[in-house]
């Protein structure tokens, strides 16, 4: 996941998209004016076998698009991460970004 947090911050299209699949990368673009300097933190395992997996970023808190009723932290993105059809993952969906 640090590799899509650099991919992100270069604003490499080419290797975000080799780490999301088609979903994650909509989410992910429509927060792109907002989430600025994504860095990778840390991932936990999910009983279905993907992960979640947290990254803060700069944000005002105000201009997040994304409801946050699990009270994540300011600036505090959350992501679903799952196994890709070849080796590696993909960002599946955004659970939070604030």
């Amino acid at each position: 996941m640090s590799y899509l947090a650099s991919a992100w911050n270069a604003h490499d299209v080419r290797e975000i998209d080799y780490v999301t699949d088609p979903a994650g990368r909509t989410q992910m673009d429509s927060m792109a004016a907002a989430m600025q300097n994504l860095q990778f933190k840390s991932c936990t395992e999910n009983p279905a076998g993907d992960y979640t997996c947290y990254f803060m970023h700069d944000i005002l808190p105000s201009a997040s698009p994304y409801p946050n009723p699990q009270g994540y932290p300011p600036g505090e993105a959350v992501f679903t991460v799952a196994p890709a059809t070849g080796p590696g993952w993909y960002l599946t969906e955004v659970q939070h970004c604030g």
